[in-house]
Order: C-alpha cells, then sequence, then structure tokens
C-alpha cells in the first residue's frame, strides 16, 4: 500500500510541476498592426504570484549606417493598464548601448526595461508603448517586441 500512495504522491508532483507556464513569452508587433494611435499592443500574463518578471524591449532598424550614426536611443511613451482597468504611464529612453546586430542596411536593438516587476494586481494587463512617428520613419524602425519573464 505505502508503494500505491508513493506512485500517486510523485504522480500529482509531476502533474502539478507540468502545469506550470512557460518561464518566458516573446511578441513582436510590426508597425502595420498597430493601434489607431500608433501604439504596439501587448498582453502579459502577470497572473502567477509566486515569481516576479523581467521586461525587455527589442526592434530592428533598416536605415544606413550614415542615418544611424546620430542615433542616441528609442523614446518611448509606456502605458500599463491593470485586469481591473486602472493605468499607468511613465516615458523612458531606451539608450542606443543596446544596438547589436550591425550590418549596413540592418541593426538589432534590444534593452532591459524591469527587472523584478510584481504587479499591484496578478492576472492580464496591457501594455501598449509608443515610439515617435518621426524616430520611426528616420531610422526604418520594423515594429516593436517584448519579452516577459518570470524570475
Amino acid at each position: 500500500m505505502n508503494r500505491a500512495l508513493s506512485a500517486l504522491a510523485f504522480a500529482l508532483v509531476l502533474s502539478v510541476i507540468s502545469c506550470s507556464g512557460p518561464a518566458s513569452s516573446e511578441c513582436f508587433v510590426k508597425n502595420a498592426d498597430c493601434d489607431a494611435y500608433g501604439r504596439y499592443i501587448f498582453d502579459l500574463d502577470m497572473s502567477d504570484s509566486l515569481h516576479t518578471f523581467s521586461i525587455d524591449l527589442y526592434s530592428a532598424f533598416t536605415c544606413r549606417d550614415e542615418v544611424f550614426a546620430g542615433f542616441t536611443g528609442v523614446p518611448v511613451n509606456v502605458l500599463w493598464e491593470s485586469p481591473e482597468g486602472s493605468v499607468y504611464e511613465e516615458n523612458v529612453i531606451l539608450p542606443a548601448s543596446g544596438v547589436s546586430n550591425v550590418t549596413h542596411f540592418g541593426k538589432s536593438f534590444s534593452a532591459s526595461y524591469r527587472k523584478g516587476v510584481r504587479p499591484v494586481v496578478n492576472g492580464e494587463w496591457k501594455l501598449y508603448l509608443s515610439v515617435p512617428r518621426d524616430s520611426v520613419r528616420k531610422y526604418g524602425m520594423t515594429g516593436m517586441g517584448i519579452k516577459i519573464s518570470k524570475e
């Protein structure tokens, strides 16, 4: 009988472990998929109250080196909407130090936005990112991406 109980307990532990969500997820929104206000919209699952989260932002640029020479960073307006509809907003500059994979006609960009995020309310959040249209045009920005990871 003890073996049967041990096997059942082991099976229950495995089923609980297998039900946990992925450690990270990513999403990229192309410029053409922005909303009417020019915002890149992301759904973030922050329902796991046992973890904090880290959030990275990334993009790609298609301008020539001569145009990109004056690049100092990406200004981004960040608007958070909680599961209950509360709104939080801030403006950030994602530094030029995040640029990598540089070729004459293309550049990749990624930057850590936040680490150790513990939402005031757990659940599905919306994140709206806005980048000035003139920056998007000048640097040939193709869209914005986000990676959220459980810590």
